[in-house]
């Protein structure tokens, strides 16, 4: 009886196995969209249960060819339907091998990549099309750069070009893609940035398109995260963040609190898909615990979406705890007096806000940057001699007892004197 159960799956096996070659070794796609309009017929038919035995074959023994002719049909079909449904496919299909760890072969991916950047610059996109293709992307995109860590290089191009003519799409496709090299991002990330820009920066008397917007948001946060891991990187996260806070300070001084709520809630949901794929180093969290907290201080609405991102960042691994991320404040801040205080050392910056003579927005100053400082002894990223650390402790109380010290100052205040008052703890039981 196995004998038999066993001779019969072996037909079986190979009628599938020339089946798939006589669907897939073709050079001409119409064969395989025919088949794939039988892979939308009803369930219970016998033509769609056969076209679902043989597709599922293909996924698992022919991915490569089966990538290959999807995007063919793609391309070349003329029925609308039928080009969707096959990236359709495709972005199920590679999302699902991409879970089980499948890499797509070094010579499918020759072929493959000019195919999908002919498909991501088809002219009149339609708006569900976009979506398939950034998965598919995404998912092509982690097998080249594992090849290569400097990037896939008509990608690069293609997104210049998309940014200039389609930055919907341009946003889409950006934000599926993995840990970039710096020298990928730099063919296009100026023009992504002044396309950001325009969106969250709009005029008062333009409206806004939310889900564009949106889109806007969580690509200039995914941007921020993707520079943020090199020094020159850290300016443009600078500049990315100020932008972002300039936006919801608009939004929130013209009454559209309820609009920046919505789009926070899509970005942290889309920040909790994006960790699961891309592992954030410590840069990369820390950039992400800044813009939570600064966020949460504008409006009154906005808390629960910072938190629910600080939350994600703070189960990482690489999260450091309370981290430094020398962002500096969007509004009003005096980039004189920061650098005037890298020069000086933590007791004599204490010194300063002790004084009477500063005014509330330098106090917050001086006392940010002697947080930076602690929060970087924290981590190791910087030393300061363990004496100065212990003489903060008695004067970082004092001031945070004094009356009429502002909201801001005092919450920095609170966490400087937690770094301060673990280091004794620290000394006397090593």
């Amino acid at each position: 009886m196995n004998t038999r159960l066993h001779g019969q799956k072996m037909a079986e096996s190979s009628l599938l196995m020339f089946s798939a070659r006589d669907l897939l070794a073709t050079p001409s796609h119409e064969g395989l969209a025919y088949f794939v309009e039988k892979l939308f017929k009803p369930h219970e038919t016998y033509e769609y249960q056969n076209a679902q035995a043989l597709y599922k074959f293909c996924v698992v023994n022919f991915s490569n060819c089966l990538t290959l002719m999807l995007l063919k049909v793609y391309l070349h079909s003329p029925d609308d339907l039928i080009r969707f449904r096959a990236i359709s496919l495709l972005s199920e299909a590679l999302t699902g091998l991409r879970n089980r760890s499948f890499e797509l072969s070094p010579v499918a991916l020759d072929v493959i990549k000019p195919l999908l950047v002919s498909c991501l610059t088809m002219p009149e996109a339609k708006k569900p099309d976009t979506k398939m293709l950034r998965r598919i992307v995404s998912c092509v995109a982690r097998n080249a750069m594992k090849l290569d860590p400097h990037g896939w290089d008509e990608l690069g191009d293609c997104m210049l070009t998309l940014v200039n003519t389609d930055p919907v799409r341009a946003f889409n496709v950006f934000l599926d893609l993995p840990q970039l090299h710096v020298g990928f991002i730099n063919r296009f990330f100026k023009h992504l940035i002044e396309e950001i820009e325009d969106v969250l920066l709009l005029n008062d008397e333009q409206d806004r398109d939310e889900e564009y917007w949106s889109l806007a948001i969580e690509t200039a946060v995914k941007l921020g995260i993707q520079l943020c891991n090199s020094e020159k990187g850290l300016d443009v996260a600078r500049v990315i963040l100020d932008t972002v806070l300039k936006s919801a300070n608009l939004l929130v001084r013209k009454g559209e609190e309820q609009f920046l709520q919505r789009g926070l809630a899509h970005l942290a949901k889309f920040l909790a898909l994006d960790v699961n794929t891309c592992r954030y180093s410590r840069n990369q969290c820390g950039f992400l615990s800044e813009f939570a907290f600064k966020i949460s201080r504008i409006g009154t609405h906005t808390k629960e979406a910072a938190m629910k991102i600080n939350q994600m960042v703070t189960k990482l691994e690489s999260h450091v705890s309370d981290q430094a991320f020398k962002l500096s404040p969007s509004q009003g801040f005096d980039h004189d007096l920061y650098n005037k205080l890298k020069t000086i050392s933590a007791v004599e910056i204490l010194r300063m806000v002790a004084s009477t003579t500063m005014d509330d927005k330098s106090r917050e100053i001086a006392i940010g940057r002697l947080h930076d400082m602690l929060c970087d002894h924290t981590s190791k990223r910087a030393e300061i001699d363990v004496l100065e650390v212990i003489q903060l402790k008695k004067p970082l109380m004092s001031c945070l007892t004094e009356v009429g010290v502002t909201e801001n100052t005092f919450k920095i205040l609170g966490k400087s004197a937690v770094h301060s008052s673990r280091e004794p703890f620290i000394s006397s039981s090593a």
